[in-house]
């Protein structure tokens, strides 16, 4: 019973902190934003908009006061949400078993074969390799405009100015060898791993010096992030002689892969309420890119009503493809025909999207009986 009293009390004082929040921002942050938008904010709050939002001072020629005002809603509106979620989720952690159940079922008691891992292991490392290689030569290319170069706010922080062109093509060298000691399983391969996924981001801190961030990686750097873990699992597992391992690391990959599709999705619901799903939004977005297919699609009533809303249901439903397995036969086809048609109509982004490349995260290889096939075809 004190048990009890003592977390209901917790969970007052996180609510009552979340008000406090929202009030402070309401009567303090926001005035401020509508000040930096006239040029008379303080300089403390300046400084944390130079380091948060470094473009603000470019964009708010080209937007107004509202639209910035909007974005700063959105800020507190998606933490608030966040928030409200995590303390409604430990609160049902303590009180109902239904939430421990979920957890133990789709992550810290679930199994999953090594021979699938191992097949994930190298598909992925061969997949980093590649983006890898094309990041250093487009880095390679740019070493005359360094002089342009703008480091990132943790860049700047840590000091990483442009670097030499050897130094770019050192990394990209020690990138490839990273992504290959990774494949073997062996001892050295959790740190290899880790080296590649470092590696990898600092090649990315890098092409987004010139003030523009390619979305087109996020999903591959988040995989990259937590390969590491899985990578030792299976490993330990290998060592052991054991042929299944642990898939928590492995489920956790599939929702950091899933999750920017929701929060895609349930950004436009939030930004546009419902007008982004609409034929004149579709319309005006492939008459902006100006692609010929794009040209030609925009014509046809149908399409222009219909792919937009079936695009959102598609971000907002992916997630469902972490937890309900039998549904990825249908959704990752989806997937890999929306980025496809992403290229074709918007000309965004390329064929090989890693956004599609990582549904390799979803699919049980050590189910696939390639031999099988094989032998009825013959």
């Amino acid at each position: 019973m004190i048990e009890t009293r003592k977390n209901n009390l917790y969970y007052l004082l996180a609510i009552v902190a979340l008000a406090t929040t929202l009030l402070l921002y309401w009567f303090t942050v926001k005035p401020l934003v509508v000040l930096a938008y006239e040029g008379t904010e303080p300089l403390w709050f300046k400084n944390i908009l130079e380091f948060f939002y470094p473009r603000f001072y470019i964009e708010k020629h080209r937007f107004s006061a509202p639209f910035f005002l909007e974005k700063s809603n959105q800020i507190i509106l998606r933490f608030s949400m966040i928030a409200l979620l995590t303390i409604i989720a430990i609160w049902a952690n303590t009180r109902t078993s239904f939430v421990r159940n979920f957890i133990k079922n789709q992550f810290t008691h679930k199994q999953v074969s090594t021979k699938n891992i191992k097949t994930i292991v190298v598909l992925f490392h061969l997949i980093l390799l590649f983006f890898s290689a094309e990041l250093t030569e487009y880095l390679l290319s740019a070493g005359n405009l360094g002089v342009f170069y703008k480091p990132i706010p943790l860049f700047n922080m840590l000091h990483l100015n442009w670097p030499p062109s050897w130094l770019i093509f050192l990394v990209g060298i020690l990138q490839a060898i990273a992504c290959l000691l990774s494949i073997p399983l062996k001892k050295w391969s959790f740190y290899s791993s880790v080296l590649a996924a470092i590696l990898f981001i600092y090649l990315q801190g890098l092409s987004y010096g010139f003030e523009k961030i390619d979305h087109g990686l996020a999903t591959l750097t988040y995989a990259a992030m937590l390969m590491p873990f899985l990578v030792k699992g299976c490993y330990k597992a290998k060592e052991k002689r054991q042929h299944l391992q642990n898939a928590f690391w492995l489920k956790l990959i599939m929702l950091s892969i899933a999750m920017p599709y929701f929060l895609s999705g349930l950004e436009k619901l939030f930004i546009s309420h419902f007008s982004w799903a609409t034929a004149a939004t579709f319309r005006g977005y492939l008459q902006l890119h100006n692609v010929p297919a794009g040209q030609a699609l925009a014509q046809s009533d149908f399409f222009s009503h219909t792919l937009p809303i079936l695009a959102l249901v598609f971000q907002l439903g992916f997630t469902l493809a972490v937890f309900i397995p039998k549904t990825r036969w249908v959704l990752l086809p989806i997937g890999i025909i929306f980025h496809m048609s992403t290229y074709v109509f918007f000309g965004v982004g390329a064929f090989y999207s890693p956004w599609w490349l990582m549904y390799l995260f979803f699919i049980p290889w050590d189910r696939l009986s390639f031999k099988k096939s094989v032998g009825a075809a013959s």
